[in-house]
């Protein structure tokens, strides 16, 4: 009975315990329905219209663009730079594509796969003009080499074989040839409704005719702004308030972003550093002087990770850097010059000329490769050539038999020498520039052919160097990286305010920059290579008054960012834009200010002497073009319009321009030599006002497609 009365009066704890637990089971049903849903959500890579498209998606879209980028441009390495203008196109053309079907559908607007077929048949797009699809023989588009390649590839999949990875590349990019040539065909379809809806007619295009080619010569009376003092010059808050709203529609945020303060230290050499580097480029110095012959001056350069290749070849001056060669014609061969260091580009280096000789920079030569079934073979079918060469036989006619045409072909110096040549490259090329004019040669290959050369003409002698050198750029060691690490790591823990942070900064020789609106889509903070995360944190980590930690920015930068404020989506802080602001209606004023004591000044001769202003003859002013004055180095469109409406010996009334004041006499009307045509002018002005109209409505559209961009979260 006891245990009983216990628990009656333990009755309401018990209830409240059985409560909370039955209320966290919930949860956690709750929480795992939730989980998958966030997951997904964290996945996003951004929205338009609604719709997401996960990242996976996304960077399928890169890798499309990617392929794109390789196929016309062999040499790129997809640094950041690069990585990001890929990541920006397709992103772009994503959301541009997505616009356009969007607004293509509501008008019933659709592309068949006839018409992405008939442009790829033509070959009318730019994604089609690469060598791969290419004729070997005219260089040019060819439909017959795709349809050759999609045949290959197709047959090859249907009998389950493996295909080299060059043949995926290609086959994934013509998928995306296609895709894009339909997104093209639609974008086309849908401007050329806006382009035929938009007319001009006759009176306009006389206008617009005459408004160009009606000229005015004119005396101009200059007062620049900048002549005016600045203490005269009073500015309160109302009237910045007022022209805020004037310009308003200048600081329209399609994007939420971030005001932010922030201290970049960027690390540079110490004066050990500088030290450690000269003392090993005295060591190098010491081995390249030693060098008994080219190859072991060669193994010195690369062993001594020179910035510079070495090549046994003679080569011109010009594929030498800058940086060395007025020291070229100075050096006597087997001499080894001092290190030096040079300043634009941050390296030391030093140089040993290895040979030095004059040689043609043009050979004119033809050939015939030669390959038996071994190298016996070989060499009877060489002697064969050469007897036959020398008995006075044809040398074409010996080609064609070896299926080739024998023609003649122009080596130059610049063909070879901004290359990467293995041995082979360095003896054709020595054989063919050191042979004679006239003389016929054999070149041995080391797979066993041979080639006989006959060369034909030389031209242009010039004096060619082989030079082998080391350069070697000033690095940020990792010991100063480390101390200058340390150093701002005390400062920020000693100063764990903004305030104080700003206070104390410039003690330390440390910097606080404002920056305003920084937006997601920037890849990075301030343009700081490597500081993606930071960014993450500026947006979605950080609330306004957070200080991030040191972070590690590329190309030696350390960082320290601070959250000023966020800014939706609408319209730029009076407080943000106040400098460009305060600048606008300080030209507001002191053109008031300069206009106020025009009062019965009628002449130019008055102006002038009433400001002691510059005056300028200016000859084919027109209505339609700024009109540049000198004093005030600045385009003025309102002189132009004024011209155009004042009478010959007529003075104007003082014109407020952008940067100054100005008072005009017109000397003399005249007209240019053009011809009016109705129809060429009418058609100018469509085209003109159908740019205007469709980048005002691709920018109206994206608005309405309420496009987030969350890219920065996977970068």
């Amino acid at each position: 009975m006891a245990v009983l009365q216990k628990i009656r009066n333990k009755g309401p704890l018990l209830v409240t315990i059985l409560g909370i637990a039955l209320l966290l089971f919930i949860l956690q049903i709750a929480f795992e329905a939730m989980g998958p849903a966030q997951n997904a959500k964290s996945q996003y890579a951004g929205e338009v219209y609604g719709e997401n498209i996960m990242i996976q998606d996304y960077q399928q879209l890169v890798e499309d663009w990617k392929i794109y980028a390789e196929l016309t441009n062999p040499n790129i390495t997809f640094a950041e730079n690069e990585l990001n203008e890929i990541q920006d196109m397709a992103w772009n053309n994503y959301v541009q594509s997505s616009i356009v079907e969007e607004e293509c559908s509501k008008l019933g607007l659709a592309v068949t796969e006839e018409e992405v077929l008939d442009i790829i048949k033509s070959g009318n797009s730019p994604l089609l003009n690469l060598p791969i699809f290419a004729n070997p023989e005219t260089g040019i588009y060819d439909y017959s080499v795709l349809q050759n390649f999609l045949q290959i590839y197709n047959d090859a999949k249907k009998q389950g074989q493996q295909l080299p990875d060059e043949y995926e590349k290609i086959y994934k990019y013509y998928t995306f040839v296609k895709k894009n040539i339909k997104q093209e065909i639609l974008a086309n379809k849908c401007q050329g409704l806006l382009y035929n809806s938009i007319l001009s007619n006759q009176v306009e295009a006389q206008m617009t005719f005459d408004s160009r080619t009606n000229e005015s010569d004119i005396i101009v009376a200059s007062i620049p702004y900048s002549s005016v003092e600045e203490k005269d010059i009073i500015i309160n808050d109302d009237e910045l308030a007022k022209k805020y709203e004037e310009k308003k529609e200048l600081f329209v945020l399609d994007n939420e972003t971030r005001n932010i303060k922030l201290i970049d230290v960027a690390i540079v050499p110490s004066e050990q550093d500088e030290i450690n580097l000269k003392t090993e480029m005295d060591s190098v110095r010491t081995l390249l002087a030693n060098a008994t012959n080219n190859s072991e001056a060669g193994n010195i350069v690369r062993n001594n990770s020179s910035k510079t290749i070495y090549t046994n070849i003679l080569k011109t001056k010009n594929a030498y850097p800058a940086i060395f060669t007025d020291l070229l014609d100075s050096l006597v061969i087997g001499e080894t010059s001092q290190p030096a260091y040079d300043a634009m580009t941050n390296t030391f280096y030093v140089i040993k000329m290895l040979d030095k000789a004059t040689e043609a920079d043009s050979v004119l030569y033809r050939s015939i490769a030669i390959a038996g079934k071994d190298k016996e073979d070989t060499r009877t079918k060489v002697d064969s050539v050469m007897n036959a060469l020398n008995a006075g036989t044809n040398f074409k006619e010996l080609a064609e038999k070896y299926n080739q045409t024998g023609d003649s072909l122009w080596m130059t110096s610049n063909m070879y020498q901004n290359s990467m040549l293995g041995t082979d490259d360095v003896n054709f090329v020595k054989t063919i520039f050191t042979s004679n004019v006239g003389e016929t040669t054999e070149f041995n290959a080391s797979n066993g052919a041979t080639m006989i050369i006959q060369v034909l003409d030389k031209k242009n002698p010039v004096t060619k160097y082989n030079v082998a050198s080391i350069v070697k750029e000033l690095l940020v060691s990792d010991e100063t990286r480390t101390q200058e690490y340390n150093k701002f790591s005390s400062f920020l823990a000693a100063n764990n305010t903004i305030e104080l942070i700003e206070e104390n900064a410039p003690k330390s020789n440390y910097h606080v920059q404002t920056i305003n609106n920084v937006r997601s889509d920037a890849h990075n903070v301030n343009n700081i290579p490597s500081t993606s995360g930071v960014l993450r944190w500026i947006f979605d980590e950080a609330e306004v008054g957070d200080i991030s930690k040191l972070e590690e920015g590329g190309d030696n930068h350390l960082l320290v960012a601070y959250l000023a404020k966020i800014n939706d989506n609408g319209f730029t802080e009076l407080e943000t834009v106040k400098d460009y602001i305060t600048n606008q209606v300080k030209t507001d004023k002191k053109a008031d200010l300069v206009i106020s004591k025009l009062d019965g000044v009628n002449t130019i001769e008055q102006f002038a002497s009433k400001f002691d202003a510059s005056i300028d003859t200016i000859k084919h002013v027109s209505f339609a073009s700024p009109t540049f004055v000198s004093a005030t180095s600045a385009n003025e469109t309102l002189i132009g319009a004024i011209s155009a409406n004042t009478k010959v010996g007529e003075v104007s009334s003082p014109i407020k321009g952008n940067m100054g004041v100005y008072m005009i006499k017109v000397l003399s009307n005249g007209k240019t030599s053009d011809e009016f045509n109705s129809s060429d002018e009418q058609k100018s002005l469509s085209n003109q006002y159908f740019q205007i109209a469709i980048n005002g409505l691709l920018r109206d559209l994206r608005n309405n497609a309420e496009v987030k961009d969350l890219r920065y979260k996977f970068y």
